[in-house]
């Protein structure tokens, strides 16, 4: 049964660690030290996730079925540990592009009242 919109909306509006890990997978493929740090750059700083607080967060958007788990084929190769590494499924993606879509409606409202400015065209 594939996820409907009333699914995705039921998801919204999400939190500011979760709409940075979803964004920071839907670039790439993250095991879970560099999904610290894509987080970490994507925010610009001003957003940190400790390892702790991130594993429960891929344990929640797993079992939701947002991002999903595989095998970093060359870590597998270079350890007998194996590397798990993290990707956004398709779920994932259409619950990260409603939820870009209403932060989009937001500035767009917030610049309409003049409580932001928009910026200036160089």
């Amino acid at each position: 049964m594939s996820p409907t919109q009333a699914d995705v909306e039921d998801l919204l509006p999400l939190t500011q660690r979760v709409f940075l890990i979803l964004w920071a997978l839907s670039e790439n493929e993250h095991h879970g030290y560099r999904l610290l740090g894509a987080v970490e750059e994507l925010s610009r700083g001003r957003v940190t996730i400790k390892p702790g607080s991130l594993y429960e967060a891929i344990q929640t958007l797993e079992g939701r079925g947002l991002i999903a788990a595989t095998s970093d084929g060359e870590a597998k190769r270079a350890s007998p540990r194996q590397r798990r590494t993290y990707r956004l499924t398709n779920f994932g993606h259409q619950v990260l592009d409603a939820e870009a879509g209403r932060l989009a409606e937001m500035v767009d409202d917030l610049t309409a009242s003049k409580l932001i400015r928009q910026p200036e065209s160089r």
